[in-house]
This record gives structure tokens, C-alpha cells and sequence, in this order.
């Protein structure tokens, strides 16, 4: 039988330094029926004239800058395939990875099969492996259990996709927060009814200071993703099953972006600083830090929570200090 078409989408912006690695790797694959479409979200560095080395193997969208998940639902109208694989532009895949995945997706009947991710940390040129053995070999799960997996995203995300989830459940990228895909592929994972995985590779670079390069107001939008996945996962009728897990992710979240804020607020227009506070408050005001104080089971965390929830203003001054 003849392979189906898969298309990849890839965004970009001012990808100069990776983006060349990541088409190559593309290249090597050993599955030929690709469609590779690459939205250039307004690179002001030398991207586009990389991409135009690749004119006829790859379709290039040139759009205003939008961000990632705008480049995506961009690229997605133009798909043609039966498949769809995201990737970031500093994303490489191991050889032979779409072939294997492809050939475990027709064996298993899956709608989603997830490579291997190996975290490459580009200060130490470390590669860091999050091994995916508990799902191998062949081990299909379903997208409950995947979407349980994603809360401390112990399953890997990037994979080939059915493009019948997206259609089917009207599912796209939020263009509204800085972390839409991780609401997305949740979304697409509970949609699913069978989801495996295959043991080649996908190299997901992280990049050294990430956080501390990119701290603008736009960060603060990943607060509102946690009471958008909680509606989720109420609607989904799962969430009395991961309440505990989910309540103590959000609350560090929250911690974690308040700290960030606490420490560069002088960073901040007046504007800002009222959005991101507001952002802040939503977030909190949507944990059930009464709850928390019942059932968390770290002493410490346990600790910050009743501080939280009896004197909000020492807990600021607390973990502006740490």
C-alpha cells in the first residue's frame, strides 16, 4: 500500500542558527511522501533566505508577526495530508523517525503516535533523555491516560497526528495564550482513543536563560491555560480523579510566575503591570488552596499553601525574598 501523505508544519521566527538542521534532518527521512510547510512569522535575521534554498522541496508562508500558534493554524489551513506533524524550528528528528512512527500508527490503529523526546540543553551541550520506556514496546493507551500523563508532561508531545482530531473535534491552537499547544495537544490527546508511541527520537532543544530572554507581559498568559484546562478536564467529567495532582501544579505555577514578576516588575509599563496582577489574581483565585491544605502531601509546599491562603500579602513579601 502506498504511504499516505504526512504534512509537517514548522514555525519560525529569526531562526537563522537552527532552522537549516532542522529541514536537513527532514531530509534523511526515509519516508518520501512529505508535505513540509514552514510559516516564516516575520524573521527579521537571514531565515528566509535559508528557506529559499529549500524552494520546491518546501512551501514557505511569509505572515505578520503572530507568534507560534497563529503560524501553526496559518500552516494548517494549507495542509493536504492525512497526517500532520508539528515541529519547532530548532526541532530535529532522528533518522527514519517518520517511517517507524507511520508504520506503529497503520500496525496499532492509534490516531496519535509520540517519538521519544531527548532534551538538548544548548549551554552544556547535554542531552538529556526522558525515556519513554513504561509505553513500549507497542503499548497503546488511551487519551485519558494520555491526557493524566500531560499534567507533568511525563509523555512526550510531538508525534504524528490524525488530522481527523482536529476537524472533528474543531480543535486549533490558542492564539491568545504563549502556551496554546500545551492546551491544544491535551485537547487533541483526550480526543483520541488510541495513542502510541515509537522509540526513535525527536531532539527538543532547550536553550540556556529561555525564561529570563522572553519575560514579557505575553508570559503571564500561561496563567489563564490553567483554568481553561481544569474546564477541560470538569467538562471531560476526570477531573475529581487528578483534583490533588492538578491543584499543586497550578499553585506552583503560580508561584513560579510570581516570583518571575516580583523580580522584574520594574520591567514593567503601569499596563503591564495591572494585566499581569489581574492575570496573577485569576490564577489564584481558581486554586483551592482550602483544599490543597488538606491533601498536599509535601510538608513545605504544604507550608507556603497555608501561608497563601491566610495571609496572601506576607506570602508576596515571602517569596519575593527566595
Amino acid at each position: 500500500m502506498k504511504n499516505e501523505k504526512i504534512s509537517i508544519i514548522i514555525p519560525v521566527f529569526n531562526g537563522e542558527k537552527y532552522i537549516e538542521k532542522t529541514l536537513k534532518s527532514i531530509e534523511l527521512q526515509n519516508y518520501l511522501n512529505l508535505e513540509i510547510i514552514v510559516i516564516n512569522d516575520e524573521s527579521t535575521d537571514g531565515t528566509l533566505e535559508i528557506l529559499k534554498k529549500y524552494e520546491g522541496k518546501i512551501k514557505i508562508i511569509n505572515q505578520k508577526n503572530g507568534g507560534a500558534s497563529k503560524a501553526r493554524n496559518t500552516g494548517f489551513k494549507e495542509v493536504t495530508g492525512k497526517y500532520i506533524i508539528f515541529l519547532d524550528a530548532d526541532d530535529w528528528l532522528e533518522e527514519g523517525a517518520i517511517d517507524d512512527a507511520y508504520k506503529i500508527l497503520k500496525q496499532t490503529q492509534s490516531e496519535i503516535v509520540l517519538f521519544d523526546k531527548i532534551n538538548y540543553l544548548e549551554e552544556t551541550k547535554y542531552f538529556e533523555e526522558k525515556r519513554i520506556a513504561k509505553y513500549l514496546p507497542l503499548n497503546i493507551i488511551s487519551g485519558l491516560q494520555a491526557l493524566k500523563d500531560s499534567l507533568n508532561w511525563e509523555i512526550p508531545a510531538v508525534g504524528i497526528y490524525k488530522i481527523e482530531l482536529f476537524e472533528k473535534n474543531n480543535i486549533k491552537f490558542r492564539e491568545d495564550l504563549l502556551n496554546g499547544d500545551e492546551l491544544t495537544v491535551r485537547e487533541l490527546f483526550y480526543a483520541a482513543k488510541r495513542i502510541t508511541f515509537t522509540s526513535k527520537k525527536l531532539y527538543y532543544r532547550i536553550h540556556s536563560n529561555a525564561v529570563t530572554k522572553t519575560i514579557n507581559s505575553k508570559l503571564f498568559t500561561q496563567l489563564l491555560s490553567f483554568k481553561k484546562l481544569k474546564d477541560i478536564f470538569e467538562e471531560k467529567k476526570v477531573y475529581i480523579e487528578i483534583k490533588d495532582q492538578w491543584e499543586s501544579i497550578s499553585f506552583g505555577a503560580y508561584t513560579a510566575f510570581l516570583k518571575i514578576y516580583l523580580k522584574n516588575k520594574e520591567k514593567f509599563t503601569d499596563k503591564e503591570k495591572n494585566k499581569i496582577e489581574n492575570n496573577l489574581q485569576y490564577c489564584l483565585d481558581n486554586i483551592d488552596l482550602e483544599y490543597l491544605i488538606k491533601y498536599e502531601k509535601k510538608i513545605i509546599k504544604k507550608i507556603a499553601i497555608i501561608i497563601c491562603f491566610y495571609n496572601k500579602k506576607l506570602y508576596k513579601k515571602i517569596v519575593r525574598l527566595f
